[in-house]
């Protein structure tokens, strides 16, 4: 800068600044002359703004102003020689300048305002050039030149605003007397003329991005673009002194000086044209430049240019990352910093449950767009720019002052050779050690441990002990949340744990996800959670206060609610942020459960083991007969049948309590124990925070994925499925055998048929009276119909269950070694877990070829719908009997179920008589109701003139009833398994004060053409697998559930006219049971009279209109031709037996 004012002190520049305030006055004193006398700025002392006068350079010196014959004399002369003439270049290179030049008002010192107000200043019509000598010329047009430098309007070169569509100044300069000049200087000057547009955009962008809108990086590159518009304000002034100095001036001598600054401000002018065309500002700016300088990386004149720009305007942004990096302290007042600050979040959070929040919101990276806020030169060390700053503020929130990460004086600086680079990462490893040491000082090992012990059931007596003292509790429904609190802290006083302070900080909170949904919700996070780099910033979240609804918690027993919760004190969190405590809370309640599961399971062997003196009385009995002893009396015996009942029940339940017993033992000894010693392994050795959380995440990951609740979602479902088996299991034998055996001593100590023995006989008469009672109870539940068919299909339903679980995981084993993704232990632990399940005893019955054929056969009867024909297939081998235990495919029981029920909806399609006839035409509705019941039976008959194909799609299609049904809400279809099966959810408008109802339903078509001439539909209800197994609507538990009772059905023949068209004859029965006692009549007759009617109406209306053009039936139709080609094909089958039995 000193240099630069002992060179403007020069003489011979200062004779120049002479020369221009000369013209200067030349030109306000023409304005003076030609502006009328009435306008306000002609008072005496007044001036317009923006003239020349206004650039600090060539402002006025003490002595005033400077006359015109300070100009030299000859061109002064010339210059009243005044000719008419035009001014125009059509043929000058333009330049987008964007919005550099869009008026913005006449402020003082701005060179917008300045060159508005120069236009009109032409100084009178153009001189001729031919009257001019060529040496005059030649020196006129280096002057004109000069001026049009520094934005003055000359005799010959001048510049006009034009306007585009948008409202977009643009400066374009023109070139006058061009025909008249000599082809070379002609020439010349068309070359030098679009520097002149250049300086200006250079300097208009240095004017305009001084405001604080823009930014301090556009402030640098302004400044820079200052500096550089000074070194050329220099440069003009000593030519113009040298053309001032009487020396021969050329042309060629104005461009050898101006060819370097050409090229200069050419790129420099598309820097700023570039920026505010596309509104560039903070970090995209740099990565602009920076792309600049790469693109220009030939040319080494240009790419040192380049860089000296570079370096001056990453200056705020480097000094910003250095106060972040070196301090944790974000000093960014324009927003254009990568890390930005949430200011909603202190230090007071860390007592709180947002002590996760802090870690992960309190400072994140800036996206816009979706892209980080960071030059292009620094996005490989985003990561390490985020963490060193989060790790210097983790020491100091923990009480101690962070050490400066960089040495004393070492600054960061944007260089070509990346230095910057090295000292990101020097900061980044020093701010982790001092991180890493401050989690070992608050003991993170022993913080994991407790998660380890509690969240994992590793602390085994606890939870026995919570269970025991709960057990009424947790089974029981509308249980509040903090009696079940209190239930767990007398747990732990009782335990070995009551002396943990971790454990005293337990707490109960209930969430209305299920196990699956939260399996959903690991699932999507895991799949999401590198969208940006920030993975820490997860959307899970764990549940850590009530969550469920009033209807929720008085329907759903509380141990479906029930979930365990850890505030995870601070700095803890930042390794088990809130993620890792939704992950850990899966896990609880999968292995919670599982426990659960196999308590009930132990409690039902005992239950078991408490008839054991049947089979010892059995014993006692076969060898008293084979020593010659007397038979006991036939009233005394158990029956053959309950024995048989008694073995298979006792058979099933340890088969289950095995199931449940092995896989938890993989789950503690084979699965977390192995996991967590290599976790804590990793952690001793861990060398910074991040390799901690990458620990610790990369063991949830793989504990997801041993305990199967992250593989494609194919096992858990099964898994599932054998737990609810468990569970039907334990209630059928607690509701038939749970036996009061002190009531039944009691009654027997009270018979009269006692009261006359005395003595030592007469004590062993009433053992064995009081065993007859207790063997005459048990042989009646063993022997009940009920309790034999249920046990029956639960021990065929489980053993299936187990296979499909087995094989699944067979297939999973086989995926995990194909792919090589699995580790070791996952892979041996997996194998392990196949050697030591059980198999069926009764997996020989399949060897026979003979009945693997007809399994086969029966199987693919059944996949194209013609249960009736797979069942004759079955039974060709053996009776239902033998199908069921022997082989037990649950595939099997199946085809066995549903042929049962087309049997009754066939044989029940014409029994009319215990009906009530609502309405006859064109609608038959009978309805049937029993007194007291909540049960309702609607039957309906009509003639659709629509062929079956067609009528098919109403159903099939169901998530498109709204479409045409008014009443109906939410409707949704899910995958039933089979082509022709679907499980379906749906709900309807009812009158008040009732709620909507809604039904979760399965429905199975089946052909039975050739042994009914006819379709069929099984309606089913389903309202456990659907609530269990998928996602349904927020409104769910407002509504009230309608269960369809089997005996469901709809039944579609075919009837065909003389004309050809095929219609058809239907008929709808269904079985509801709406929970309702005592429904009132307005009910009925709404359903009866109203809204049966008008879903008639509705659905022919839709039928007629719907297949007469490209509707959505038509497409969904044309896009599963399968299902409708069967369709049609029964109805063939049909169309060509019943003109087989007319001819």
């Amino acid at each position: 800068m000193e240099t630069r004012k002992s060179q403007l002190d020069r003489e011979d520049i200062k004779a120049v600044l002479e020369a221009q305030r000369a013209k200067i006055a030349a030109l306000q004193r023409r304005e003076r002359h030609q502006r009328p006398s009435d306008d306000p700025r002609g008072s005496e002392g007044e001036r317009p703004s923006g003239t020349l006068t206004d650039n600090p350079v060539f402002a006025k010196g003490a002595g005033g102003d400077v006359e015109a014959g300070d100009v030299a004399r000859g061109v002064q002369a010339m210059k009243e020689c005044l000719v008419e003439g035009q001014y125009g270049h059509p043929g000058m290179p333009e330049y987008p300048v964007g919005s550099l030049f869009t008026a913005r008002g006449e402020d003082e010192g701005d060179s917008l305002a300045f060159l508005q107000a120069c236009e009109g200043h032409h100084g009178g019509p153009l001189m001729s050039c031919a009257m001019l000598p060529p040496q005059m010329q030649e020196r006129m047009l280096c002057e004109d030149l000069l001026s049009s430098f520094e934005g003055f309007q000359g005799n010959w070169i001048r510049f006009r605003f034009e306007e585009d569509a948008v409202g977009r100044h643009d400066l374009r300069y023109s070139f006058g007397c061009e025909a008249e000049l000599d082809p070379s200087m002609r020439e010349m000057v068309t070359k030098m003329v679009p520097l002149s547009k250049y300086v200006m955009m250079v300097r208009r962008f240095s004017e305009t991005k001084n405001a604080y809108t823009s930014g301090l990086v556009n402030q640098a590159l302004a400044g820079a673009m200052r500096g550089m518009l000074l070194d050329w304000d220099l440069m003009v002034a000593q030519i113009e002194s040298q053309l001032r100095s009487g020396k021969s001036f050329t042309l060629q001598a104005l461009w050898y000086y101006v060819q370097s600054p050409l090229t200069a401000f050419q790129l420099v002018a598309k820097i700023a044209s570039d920026i505010c065309s596309r509104k560039l500002r903070g970090a995209d700016v740099l990565s602009y430049l920076h792309d600049k300088a790469d693109k220009v990386i030939g040319d080494p004149l240009a790419r040192k240019f380049m860089s000296r720009i570079l370096a001056t305007t990453t200056e705020p942004y480097f000094d910003m990352l250095e106060k972040w990096m070196c301090d944790a302290r974000i000093d960014d007042p324009y927003g254009e910093f990568v890390v930005k600050e949430n200011l909603g979040i202190g230090m007071g959070d860390l007592e709180t449950e947002r002590a996760s929040s802090y870690w992960t919101d309190k400072f994140t990276i800036r996206y816009e767009d979706g892209a980080p806020c960071v030059p292009v030169f620094l996005r490989n060390c985003l990561k390490e720019i985020l963490n060193t700053g989060k790790y210097l503020d983790l020491v100091r929130t923990c009480g101690h002052a962070p050490d400066r990460p960089l040495a004393r004086g070492v600054r960061l600086e944007y260089d070509e050779e990346g230095t910057y680079l090295l000292r990101i990462k020097e900061a980044y490893e020093t701010a982790s050690r001092a991180a890493v040491q401050e989690l070992h000082e608050h003991n993170v090992l022993h913080g994991l441990e407790g998660l380890k012990k509690y969240f994992l059931t590793a602390q085994g007596d606890l939870f026995l002990a919570f269970m025991d003292a709960g057990d009424i509790d947790l089974k029981s429904a509308n249980i509040p949340m903090q009696q079940l609190q209190d239930v767990l802290q007398l747990s732990v006083e009782a335990c070995s744990v009551s002396s943990d302070p971790m454990a005293s900080s337990l707490e109960i909170v209930y969430g209305s996800k299920s196990l699956h949904q939260l399996m959903l919700d690991l699932t999507r996070s895991a799949r999401t959670s590198d969208a940006h780099l920030d993975s820490t910033r997860s959307q899970l979240r764990p549940i850590h206060s009530m969550s469920v609804s009033a209807t929720e918690k008085s329907k759903m027993p509380a141990r479906n609610l029930a979930m365990l919760y850890y505030r995870v004190p601070w700095p803890l969190v930042v390794v088990a942020p809130d993620s890792a405590i939704a992950q850990y809370q899966a896990f609880f309640k999968h292995l919670f459960d599982l426990k659960w599961v196999e308590r009930e399971l132990n409690k039902t062997c005992k239950l078991y083991q408490s008839t054991r003196m049947l089979a010892n009385f059995e014993r006692r009995a076969a060898r008293r007969l084979s020593t010659g002893g007397v038979n006991p009396p036939p009233e005394s015996m158990t029956s053959s049948k309950a024995m048989q009942n008694l073995m298979l029940a006792y058979n099933t339940c340890q088969t289950m309590v095995h199931f449940f017993r092995q896989y938890l033992l993989y789950s503690s000894f084979e699965l977390l124990d192995p996991l967590w010693k290599a976790l804590e392994d990793d952690l001793k050795k861990s060398s910074n925070v991040d390799e901690m959380m990458e620990h610790h995440m990369m063991f949830l990951e793989r504990a997801m994925k041993g305990l199967f609740l992250s593989r494609k979602l194919k096992l858990p479902p099964a898994l599932f499925k054998v737990e609810e088996l468990a569970l039907d299991f334990v209630k059928l034998t607690s509701k038939h055998l749970d036996i009061d055996y002190i009531a039944l001593d009691r009654a027997a100590e009270s018979s009269v048929e006692l009261d006359n023995l005395k003595g030592r006989a007469a004590e062993a008469e009433k053992r064995r009276y009081k065993a007859r009672r207790v063997r005459a109870v048990v042989d009646a539940a063993l022997t009940n119909p009920l309790y034999e068919t249920q046990l029956r299909e639960l021990s065929v339903h489980f053993k299936t269950r187990c296979r499909d679980f087995l094989s699944l995981l067979v297939d999973a084993y086989q995926d995990a070694k194909k792919s090589k993704q699995g580790s070791r232990e996952d892979l041996e632990s997996l194998s392990n877990l196949i050697d030591h399940e059980p198999h069926s005893p009764a997996q020989g019955a399949t060897d026979d070829p003979d009945v693997k054929i007809a399994l086969h056969d029966a199987l693919k009867l059944k996949n194209e719908a013609k249960v009736l024909g797979a069942r004759r297939r079955l039974l060709e081998m053996g009776d239902r009997a033998f199908w069921e235990t022997q082989v037990g495919n649950e595939a099997v029981v199946r085809i066995f179920h549903q042929a049962s029920l087309v049997d009754h909806a066939l044989a029940d399609m014409h029994k009319d008589d215990a009906y009530m006839v609502s309405r006859e035409h064109p609608l038959k509705i009978l309805y049937k109701h029993e007194q007291g019941g909540t049960a309702h039976s609607i039957k309906i008959k009509c003639l659709l003139k629509h062929p079956i194909s067609h009528v098919v799609s109403i159903p099939y299609e169901w998530d498109l009833l709204p479409t045409w049904n008014k009443y109906a809400m939410d409707t949704i279809k899910f995958d039933g398994g089979a082509m022709y099966e679907a499980l379906v959810y749906g709900a309807s408008w009812m009158i008040p004060p009732f709620k909507d109802f809604q039904a979760f339903l399965r429905a199975s078509g089946v052909d039975v053409s050739h042994e009914a001439g006819c379709l069929a539909i099984i309606v089913e209800d389903s309202e456990r697998e659907i609530t269990r197994d998928y996602e349904l609507p927020k409104k769910v538990h407002e509504r009230r559930v309608v269960n369809f009772e089997e005996g469901s059905y709809i039944i579609l023949r075919p009837v065909f006219e003389e004309d050809g068209n095929e219609h058809t004859d239907a008929v709808l029965c269904v079985h509801m049971d709406p929970h309702i006692k005592g429904v009132p009549a307005a009910l009925v007759n709404f359903a009866l009279h109203v809204f049966a009617p008008y879903l008639f109406r509705q659905m022919d209306k839709t039928l007629t209109d719907i297949f007469h053009g490209d509707d959505t039936y038509s497409k969904r139709m044309q896009a599963t031709p399968e299902v409708y080609q069967l369709i049609d094909k029964a109805v063939n089958n049909i169309r060509h037996t019943m003109h087989v039995a007319c001819s």
